[in-house]
């Protein structure tokens, strides 16, 4: 559960409440004044910054709710995070979960709003904590917290590195591969191992890295190819992607592999295959398989199919007849109640028509 203020007021501060009001509101023994006193004190912004020691203070609460409800006040009230990074620090080293989440969150903001950069040298103890804690939550908390720096240490590059390959973790080890990436750093990971990897999530990961960097494609071609071949790649931004850098990069043209796909894949995978095949050169074999596709059992394949036959212009002229006895016809309806077969053949029929 993650604890919010929204519980017990309105998201509005009182109007005219006086600030030592509410400063004294904050050693309420009352857990609704107390919180209501630090909600409003953090929507008064940065002209409330003296308020930013009390609210340290109180952070020794030993309700949670009152803890997690401190650190996104204080970075409210401290936007160039000059004097509240130290304490956000020693906040990350909290027991309670959702504390360590509201840290996140601050942190998170701050980087977004392009205020500045968080100095790491200060969380490093709360950090390298993190990242042998005994919990897998905290561990993956301490990489997510890790985002949002510039310039990690090798020391702890090492550290995310030894978590991405051998952590028990799932969540883990994701966490810690998707910041390497994003770090853009490789030397610390050989990746041709995550497309090999046990968990379909970590070879997801393992694949997105090699599409981020495809001068190193040609080593892993295979298991890519691999990973297309089992229909781990379900969505048509990860085949559209596949397609492109196989091409371009190795030669090797996978329009086979995604018809074979459109007939034999599950009905997510034959979707994305049906809308990927109108984004790529078409051919005889291309327009073929969508004409199949037309039949398939499933109104999304359907849908996409008639699309893409739309998108090939007058190559698609033998699918005329069965785009319009679709567009008459086709019963599908998606779960907004509209009959998409029927309007994609009618597109798609107007495109060959204005093609040809």
């Amino acid at each position: 559960m993650v604890y919010t203020t929204s519980c017990f007021h309105s998201f509005k501060p009182k109007e005219g409440k006086d600030f030592d009001v509410l400063i004294s509101n904050l050693k309420s023994d009352n857990l609704i004044t107390k919180t209501d006193a630090i909600y409003d004190i953090k929507m008064m912004g940065p002209s409330a910054k003296d308020a930013i020691p009390s609210l340290i203070d109180i952070f020794k609460d030993d309700n949670p709710m009152v803890r997690h409800s401190i650190p996104g006040a204080v970075a409210r009230l401290d936007p160039d995070f000059m004097e509240v990074q130290g304490f956000l620090a020693t906040a990350f080293s909290d027991k309670d979960i959702d504390v360590r989440d509201s840290v996140i969150f601050a942190c998170e903001e701050f980087v977004d709003k392009g205020a500045g950069e968080l100095d790491i040298t200060k969380f490093m103890a709360a950090i390298e904590s993190g990242l042998y804690a005994i919990d897998a939550v905290q561990r993956t908390q301490t990489i997510t917290l890790l985002n949002c720096f510039n310039n990690i240490p090798q020391e702890l590059k090492s550290r995310i590195a030894d978590l991405a390959r051998n952590d028990e973790s799932i969540s883990v080890r994701r966490e810690a591969i998707k910041l390497i990436i994003n770090i853009g750093d490789n030397s610390t990971l050989d990746f041709s191992q995550f497309l090999r990897d046990d968990s379909a999530e970590i070879r997801a990961l393992g694949l997105i890295h090699y599409l981020k960097s495809p001068e190193e494609i040609n080593e892993v071609k295979e298991d890519i190819i691999r990973l297309v071949n089992n229909g781990e790649v379900k969505d048509f931004f990860g085949l559209i992607l596949v397609y492109g850098v196989l091409k371009e990069e190795c030669g090797i043209d996978m329009t086979e592999t995604y018809l074979r796909l459109l007939k034999e894949g599950d009905e997510e995978l034959r979707a994305a295959t049906a809308e990927v095949l109108g984004s790529i050169p078409s051919n005889e074999m291309v327009i073929e398989g969508l004409v199949l596709a037309l039949d398939d059992k499933s109104g999304r394949v359907r849908t996409n199919s008639a699309m893409s036959l739309g998108l090939t212009g007058k190559a698609a002229q033998k699918a005329m007849g069965k785009l319009e006895f679709l567009s008459k016809n086709d019963t599908y309806i998606d779960e907004k109640g509209e009959y998409t077969v029927r309007e994609a053949a009618l597109k798609a029929i107007s495109a060959i028509k204005s093609s040809i």
